[in-house]
């Protein structure tokens, strides 16, 4: 695993957690992780060159206890997979789900999302198609499903409106969000953080960046609220700890942390740079400063940060007219 994470101070118990996520011999039983004992048991989401992408799926399902979604529809029949990004999701729900009918869509093709491809089942397929234009499907969906997209996103309602028209009666739509929050301590311990802590400098200076590339974060309240007004009904919301390190008491939580921790300094920070340096104002050099301060700070600091994710879904009425100009 080393070949992986070249420098990073990660422990011996870490590395053989990531190789068991990546081979496939971590497995989901009655809600709990635990490793296969046998290879007939392996639900192997391993896909060469994509390891930050199959430890970023690993943590959204383990929050979960090995969950896809939250919505409570137990065998999905269409699905579609918006804002796929590398695929793995709707790859995951189509292999779980062999009668289901999945579609991935986004506005570039990921190398693992070429139907064909011997990581893609034959009830799976990829659409090149932007979310914010005028999209009607030969069928309805009785699943719609987002991770992660905030930040590619500039008009939430009108992209929930056709979500609505595109949904069958009685289908839902499920959001999946990291928080903008960066937080210390617990919920009712909380521990204030320095406005001078490099890890809250470089957060606060991305996410108040994120809007001069024209896009926002909205808070889960108010994606509750666009999705009534849109006409969904039945909207829960759910939240989940996901710590930036192994501090917590709980295994799983502090396993968790780990590997976040991991992907926070190899994907998100690195990729942090292209916004910074495009729409921060700040000289290069400074944004590498700021990027490379909140990266070490993360492996040194004993502080417990963390941050919330959040799991929205909304059902359509099963009586209801699917036009979204009627709205």
């Amino acid at each position: 695993m080393s070949a992986l994470f070249p420098g990073l101070p990660l422990t011996e118990e870490t590395r053989e957690l990531v190789s068991n996520i990546l081979t496939g011999r971590y497995i989901y039983q009655n809600g709990r992780q635990s490793l296969a004992t046998r290879v007939g048991n392996m639900q192997v989401r391993k896909n060469a060159g994509n390891e930050l992408g199959n430890l970023n799926h690993h943590l959204w399902v383990s929050a979960l206890g090995g969950e896809l979604y939250t919505a409570p529809m137990k065998n999905p029949r269409r699905a579609l997979d918006a804002g796929t990004g590398d695929g793995l999701w709707a790859i995951d729900l189509a292999n779980r789900y062999p009668d289901c009918q999945v579609t991935a869509v986004d506005l570039q093709v990921h190398a693992l999302q070429a139907e064909g491809d011997t990581n893609t089942p034959p009830n799976y397929k990829f659409l090149v198609n932007d979310l914010e234009s005028p999209s009607d499907y030969s069928e309805r969906f009785d699943l719609i499903h987002f991770r992660e997209v905030f930040t590619s996103l500039h008009c939430w309602d009108e992209v929930i409106r056709q979500c609505y028209f595109n949904i069958a009666p009685g289908g839902y739509i499920e959001i999946q969000e990291l928080d903008t929050v960066l937080r210390n301590g617990s919920l009712d311990k909380p521990r204030p953080i320095s406005s001078n802590c490099p890890i809250k400098r470089w957060w606060d200076l991305t996410i108040s960046t994120v809007p001069r590339k024209g896009h926002t974060f909205p808070e889960p309240s108010s994606m509750s609220t666009l999705l009534r007004a849109a006409g969904f009904q039945n909207t829960t919301l759910t939240s989940k700890m996901w710590a930036l390190a192994a501090w917590h008491e709980d295994k799983v939580i502090c396993e968790h942390g780990e590997l976040a921790r991991v992907l926070l300094c190899q994907r998100t920070i690195k990729c942090s740079k292209i916004l910074l340096n495009r729409c921060s104002g700040l000289p290069e050099d400074e944004v590498d400063k700021f990027c490379n301060e909140a990266e070490d700070e993360l492996w040194k600091t004993k502080e417990q940060y963390w941050m919330q994710v959040w799991f929205v879904h909304a059902q359509k009425p099963i009586a209801s007219n699917t036009n979204p100009e009627s709205k």
